[in-house]
């Protein structure tokens, strides 16, 4: 095969660079150019597969080209937009720390009386684990309790945790002896109490009774009357982000 045709040196070198590089069906010829005349000639190998004398192999000429034909590294363009923000990890939220249901079978061994006003114990459940000190527990108890005998007056059944009052509005439920439910002798009470500055270590939740006003009383008050196994308080540790 013979191909000639005028050119610069250069410009010679990049049109066999264009022209001739090889597809994968090409096969890669010699390059012979002609300095006095600026012509450019392609030649076929010789019968060893060399190229003729005075003729660059054209597959190793093409190579170089594409080695070295890329310009310097530009300038790192500038920072684009931020992305969307992603949503919240756990960081972000309430971490529960641990929970604990403890079994109130054994709350109703023998009831108590109460006189008005004053706060009285009427039953201490099994001890839970407290990790940290900066936490908040979160106390719940859904069960029954049994309607206190001769009461005069409204009670109030709450919650309490080392001898500390749930926060305000959490923890009490007031019994009213005039209610339907409490005619049957029994009520279904739902308490939640929430326990802040309670430092880390081992205590159970207190279960307490008392009349609404001084001249309330009552006999005989009981949690989970009957003994029923399904009866819990779930305790709830609590890590605010």
């Amino acid at each position: 095969m013979r191909l000639s045709l005028p050119c610069s040196l250069a410009l010679c070198f990049f049109f066999a660079f264009t022209l001739f590089a090889p597809s994968k069906h090409a096969q890669a010829e010699c390059l012979r150019v002609l300095k006095k005349k600026s012509k450019l000639k392609v030649v076929d190998r010789k019968a060893n597969g060399e190229c003729p004398k005075k003729a660059v192999d054209l597959k190793q000429l093409i190579t170089t080209f594409q080695t070295t034909s890329a310009g310097p590294q530009g300038e790192q363009g500038p920072q684009g937009p931020a992305g969307p923000q992603g949503a919240p990890g756990l960081d972000a939220a309430s971490q529960i720390v641990n929970m604990t249901p403890i079994s109130l079978e054994d709350a109703c061994t023998g009831g108590v009386d109460y006189p008005g006003g004053s706060k009285t114990w009427a039953h201490s459940s099994a001890e839970f684990q407290k990790f940290e000190d900066d936490s908040i527990l979160e106390v719940t108890f859904i069960g029954r309790v049994r309607k206190p005998d001769n009461m005069t007056g409204n009670a109030i059944v709450s919650l309490s945790v080392n001898a500390k009052d749930p926060q305000q509005g959490t923890g009490r439920k007031t019994i009213f002896p005039s209610s339907a439910e409490a005619a049957l002798g029994a009520l279904n009470v739902t308490l939640t109490g929430l326990f802040a500055n309670i430092p880390s270590g081992s205590y159970p939740v207190d279960f307490l009774i008392q009349g609404a006003t001084l001249g309330s009383s009552g006999e005989n008050f009981m949690i989970n009357p009957g003994c029923y196994a399904g009866s819990y308080v779930i305790v709830r540790e609590v890590l605010l982000p």
